[in-house]
Protein backbone atom coordinates (compact mmCIF):
# COMPACT_ATOMS: atom_id res chain seq x y z
CA UNK A 1 0.00 0.00 0.00
CA UNK A 2 0.73 3.61 -0.97
CA UNK A 3 -0.42 7.15 -1.33
CA UNK A 4 0.40 10.51 -1.13
CA UNK A 5 -0.69 13.61 1.06
CA UNK A 6 -1.22 16.89 -0.96
CA UNK A 7 -2.10 20.66 -0.02
CA UNK A 8 -5.42 21.80 -2.05
CA UNK A 9 -4.83 25.03 -3.00
CA UNK A 10 -7.75 25.91 -4.45
CA UNK A 11 -10.99 24.76 -5.29
CA UNK A 12 -12.51 25.15 -9.17
CA UNK A 13 -15.95 26.22 -9.04
CA UNK A 14 -18.11 24.00 -10.55
CA UNK A 15 -19.36 26.24 -13.07
CA UNK A 16 -15.80 26.32 -14.54
CA UNK A 17 -15.62 22.75 -14.89
CA UNK A 18 -17.88 21.77 -17.94
CA UNK A 19 -18.18 24.77 -20.02
CA UNK A 20 -19.49 24.90 -23.63
CA UNK A 21 -18.43 27.76 -25.69
CA UNK A 22 -20.68 28.16 -29.28
CA UNK A 23 -19.00 29.76 -31.95
CA UNK A 24 -21.51 31.40 -34.49
CA UNK A 25 -22.25 30.04 -38.13
CA UNK A 26 -19.78 31.36 -40.38
CA UNK A 27 -19.59 31.71 -44.45
CA UNK A 28 -16.70 30.05 -45.56
CA UNK A 29 -16.09 33.05 -47.31
CA UNK A 30 -15.44 35.01 -43.59
CA UNK A 31 -12.65 32.67 -43.07
CA UNK A 32 -10.91 33.31 -46.01
CA UNK A 33 -11.18 36.83 -45.74
CA UNK A 34 -10.66 37.54 -42.11
CA UNK A 35 -8.75 34.81 -41.42
CA UNK A 36 -10.31 33.73 -37.99
CA UNK A 37 -13.62 34.35 -36.46
CA UNK A 38 -14.87 36.99 -33.40
CA UNK A 39 -13.26 36.30 -29.86
CA UNK A 40 -15.55 34.21 -27.62
CA UNK A 41 -14.30 34.41 -24.05
CA UNK A 42 -14.78 31.97 -21.67
CA UNK A 43 -13.29 31.65 -17.75
CA UNK A 44 -12.47 29.77 -15.29
CA UNK A 45 -12.65 30.59 -11.92
CA UNK A 46 -10.30 29.41 -8.28
CA UNK A 47 -12.23 29.52 -5.32
CA UNK A 48 -11.36 29.09 -1.83
CA UNK A 49 -7.62 29.90 -2.29
CA UNK A 50 -5.44 29.25 0.61
CA UNK A 51 -2.13 30.70 0.57
CA UNK A 52 -0.72 29.12 4.01
CA UNK A 53 1.70 26.40 3.51
CA UNK A 54 1.64 23.43 6.09
CA UNK A 55 4.89 23.59 6.18
CA UNK A 56 5.93 27.08 7.81
CA UNK A 57 9.48 27.05 6.99
CA UNK A 58 8.82 27.30 3.33
CA UNK A 59 8.96 31.10 2.44
CA UNK A 60 8.47 31.07 -1.33
CA UNK A 61 5.19 32.00 -2.59
CA UNK A 62 2.64 30.19 -4.18
CA UNK A 63 2.41 30.05 -8.04
CA UNK A 64 -0.21 28.44 -10.94
CA UNK A 65 0.40 27.27 -14.11
CA UNK A 66 -2.97 26.07 -16.55
CA UNK A 67 -2.23 23.95 -19.23
CA UNK A 68 -5.02 22.88 -21.87
CA UNK A 69 -5.65 20.11 -23.60
CA UNK A 70 -7.05 18.55 -26.86
CA UNK A 71 -6.22 17.71 -30.43
CA UNK A 72 -3.11 19.48 -31.76
CA UNK A 73 -3.51 20.48 -35.07
CA UNK A 74 0.29 22.38 -35.86
CA UNK A 75 0.05 24.45 -32.59
CA UNK A 76 -3.28 25.26 -32.38
CA UNK A 77 -6.76 22.87 -30.99
CA UNK A 78 -7.80 20.68 -34.07
CA UNK A 79 -11.41 19.93 -34.39
CA UNK A 80 -13.58 16.98 -35.52
CA UNK A 81 -16.28 16.56 -37.77
CA UNK A 82 -17.16 17.68 -41.52
CA UNK A 83 -15.44 21.03 -41.58
CA UNK A 84 -12.18 21.34 -42.48
CA UNK A 85 -9.18 23.73 -42.68
CA UNK A 86 -10.21 25.40 -39.46
CA UNK A 87 -8.79 25.26 -36.02
CA UNK A 88 -9.03 26.27 -32.54
CA UNK A 89 -6.89 28.89 -31.31
CA UNK A 90 -6.79 30.05 -27.40
CA UNK A 91 -5.20 33.37 -25.55
CA UNK A 92 -5.49 33.95 -21.83
CA UNK A 93 -5.91 37.55 -20.78
CA UNK A 94 -2.03 38.17 -21.35
CA UNK A 95 -2.37 37.68 -24.30
CA UNK A 96 -0.38 34.68 -24.55
CA UNK A 97 -1.83 31.81 -26.91
CA UNK A 98 -2.34 28.24 -25.28
CA UNK A 99 -0.46 25.40 -27.18
CA UNK A 100 -2.16 21.76 -26.61
CA UNK A 101 -0.11 19.86 -23.91
CA UNK A 102 1.90 22.90 -22.94
CA UNK A 103 1.91 24.95 -19.67
CA UNK A 104 1.11 28.34 -20.04
CA UNK A 105 3.62 30.92 -17.80
CA UNK A 106 3.09 30.23 -14.16
CA UNK A 107 1.22 33.47 -12.04
CA UNK A 108 1.24 33.87 -8.53
CA UNK A 109 -1.95 33.10 -6.50
CA UNK A 110 -3.92 35.15 -5.00
CA UNK A 111 -5.73 34.89 -1.08
CA UNK A 112 -9.24 36.11 -2.91
CA UNK A 113 -11.65 34.31 -5.65
CA UNK A 114 -9.43 34.14 -8.87
CA UNK A 115 -11.33 34.44 -12.42
CA UNK A 116 -8.79 33.22 -15.14
CA UNK A 117 -10.26 34.78 -18.63
CA UNK A 118 -9.22 33.42 -21.90
CA UNK A 119 -10.37 34.07 -25.44
CA UNK A 120 -11.15 31.44 -28.19
CA UNK A 121 -11.29 31.74 -31.92
CA UNK A 122 -11.85 29.45 -34.91
CA UNK A 123 -9.13 30.14 -37.27
CA UNK A 124 -7.50 28.81 -40.65
CA UNK A 125 -4.84 26.21 -40.04
CA UNK A 126 -3.97 27.08 -43.48
CA UNK A 127 -5.50 24.08 -45.24
CA UNK A 128 -8.18 23.58 -47.92
CA UNK A 129 -11.62 25.20 -46.26
CA UNK A 130 -14.55 22.49 -46.53
CA UNK A 131 -18.12 23.92 -44.67
CA UNK A 132 -19.96 21.43 -42.22
CA UNK A 133 -19.86 20.85 -38.41
CA UNK A 134 -17.11 20.74 -36.01
CA UNK A 135 -16.92 20.05 -32.38
CA UNK A 136 -13.74 19.73 -29.94
CA UNK A 137 -13.39 18.72 -26.45
CA UNK A 138 -10.77 20.72 -24.62
CA UNK A 139 -9.65 20.10 -21.10
CA UNK A 140 -7.69 22.27 -18.63
CA UNK A 141 -5.48 21.55 -15.50
CA UNK A 142 -4.39 23.45 -13.36
CA UNK A 143 -0.67 23.15 -11.13
CA UNK A 144 0.77 24.62 -8.45
CA UNK A 145 4.06 24.96 -7.58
Amino acid sequence: MKGSIVETTCSIATGSVDQTVIIATLPVSYIINNGQSSEYGFSINLVNCVLEHLNHQRTDGQYFSVTFEGDNDSGLFGVKGEAKGVALKISDARGNVVIPGEALPAEPLSPRTMVLNYMLRLVSDGKILRAGNYNAAIRFRIDYL
